[in-house]
């Protein structure tokens, strides 16, 4: 399954899925899942343990500002839904995951609270993910700096959510574990304590814990052409 956003002859930008098998062959056309917006830079898609195709991402489509948006894909039919309210506050960057059982859970940043928070929201079905879903959501973060870059994955009956905060005066990555309804297990943890910034982590399950990896980020000077900007990439383990 792939997912992408491309312009239309009119030059407005829509978010397409579709179907490739092993051999390269597409699977049937395919299909607008919705619209995106100017600053709809990323899609992220998971599929249900009963096949269903899902994306989330964030549009500025006839909304306000950025909003959170869930399209499945199922039987060549598209369904979307939007998720969060058109306040007139931005909601950015979503992620997805199922568990084996069809649960899903969905993590975020918003700026509804005068700050970039993290938000964490688990559903008992998919289906669930097609409605308003700030008010089922937990708040995660409560720094003064900014959460972003939020992403998580399911191991069992525990999601481990992983994101980056700049409370510290450069961005370094987190880690912490919930039960299939998001209700905290632990308290977070830091992964890491560097002088470059650790950037949007990565998250998957790995034996009785979760795997990691991100990006450790340092800028180019200033003045400096943006080419000059390092990054090396980091990989740990958490239970």
């Amino acid at each position: 399954f792939v997912a992408w956003i491309e312009a239309d002859g009119g030059g407005d930008e829509l978010v397409w899925g579709g179907w490739w098998g092993s051999d390269g062959r597409a699977r049937g056309a395919p299909v607008r899942l919705g619209a995106a917006g100017e600053t709809t830079y990323n899609l992220n898609a998971a599929i249900a343990p009963n096949g269903e195709a899902w994306v989330v991402f964030d549009a500025r489509a006839n909304t306000r500002v950025d909003e959170l948006f869930a399209a499945r894909l199922a039987e060549g039919e598209a369904t979307l839904g939007r998720l969060t309210a058109d306040d007139g506050i931005r909601s950015k960057y979503p992620d997805i995951a199922f568990d084996a059982e069809g649960r899903a859970a969905i993590t975020w940043f918003d700026e509804r609270d005068g700050n970039r928070e993290v938000y964490l929201a688990a559903t008992d079905t998919a289906g669930e993910l097609l409605l308003p879903i700030e008010r089922r959501a937990r708040r995660i973060t409560t720094t003064p700096g900014a959460s972003i870059g939020a992403y998580l994955a399911w191991n069992g009956e525990r999601i481990g959510l992983a994101w980056c905060d700049d409370s510290s005066g450069n961005y370094e990555v987190f880690f912490q574990s919930f039960d299939a309804s998001a209700t905290p297990l632990a308290p977070p943890r830091r992964l890491s304590d560097t002088p470059t910034n650790s950037m949007i982590p990565s998250i998957e399950p790995w034996r009785e814990g979760f795997a990691l990896s991100w990006a450790e980020v340092t800028p180019a000077p200033v003045g400096a052409d943006a080419g000059a900007t390092r990054g090396e990439v980091v990989f740990t383990t958490v239970r």
